[in-house]
């Protein structure tokens, strides 16, 4: 025990007392942090976050900036896909819309391939921090265009189309409709009990049911099957 407290010290003096310019290029070479103990296999973006809410409020601000001085600096040819990722992750998590403009772009200039598997896996963490900011105007109006893009990979349907639902849950019926083209499209690759679920949990079951009934395909008809579980699911969320 002694061992993690002391490991856990050093840790949170290197955040503290390196300058940012250090914490940067600590960042882009991977975010990693000292393991505590033997069996400490928390991935490098887990670890961070846990470790980000014992600091001072004042290194909080700065690691804050310096993620998104990292994420602006990360470039295809430096450095490695999964840092995007949890990098990424990090600003999710951690809710800093500081860095959506440089996480846009990345999406936009292309600069991750989604033909290598952890490139794409980088997209898909990059495509669903966006998403989570949906809210946003900056990160709407990005999903907007990718959603209207008939270029854009289909793959990542899902994602957009529940983000954009969150923000705008009174056009959901045209979100699900070229979502559920899309299904149609590549029948087998999407979860659709899970998209039920999630969907369910931004616009209410009730008016998933509603707007699903509309649509004569199967993947509406596989959704519908899946409302009675969201219903379960968020009626044990309200109980806390």
């Amino acid at each position: 025990m002694a061992l993690v407290r002391k490991t856990e010290r050093e840790n949170i003096g290197f955040l503290e007392r390196s300058s940012e310019e250090e914490l940067a290029s600590w960042m882009l070479d991977g975010l990693n942090l000292r393991p505590v103990g033997y069996r400490d296999d928390r991935s490098p973006a887990t670890h961070f976050c846990e470790e980000f809410e014992k600091l001072s409020k004042s290194t909080q601000e700065k690691l804050k900036q310096v993620l998104i001085q990292a994420i602006s600096s990360w470039d295809t040819a430096a450095h490695k896909a999964e840092v995007l990722s949890d990098l990424a992750f990090v600003s999710g998590y951690l809710r800093i819309e500081g860095t959506l403009p440089h996480l846009i772009r990345i999406v936009d200039e292309k600069l991750v391939s989604p033909e290598d598997e952890k490139s794409h896996q980088s997209q898909s963490v990059v495509v669903s921090v966006v998403s989570g900011f949906a809210t946003n105007e900056l990160a709407k109006a990005a999903l907007k265009k990718w959603y209207a893009d008939e270029n854009f990979d289909w793959k990542y349907e899902a994602i957009i189309c529940l983000g954009l639902m969150e923000a705008e849950p009174h056009n959901s019926p045209v979100f699900l409709s070229q979502f559920l083209r899309v299904v149609d499209e590549h029948p087998n690759y999407f979860r659709l009990d899970y998209t039920a679920v999630e969907t369910a949990m931004r616009i209410g079951p009730d008016e998933l049911e509603n707007i699903l009934e509309g649509f004569d395909s199967k993947s509406a008809k596989e959704m519908i099957q899946a409302i009675p579980v969201a219903r379960e699911i968020i009626e044990e969320s309200k109980k806390g």
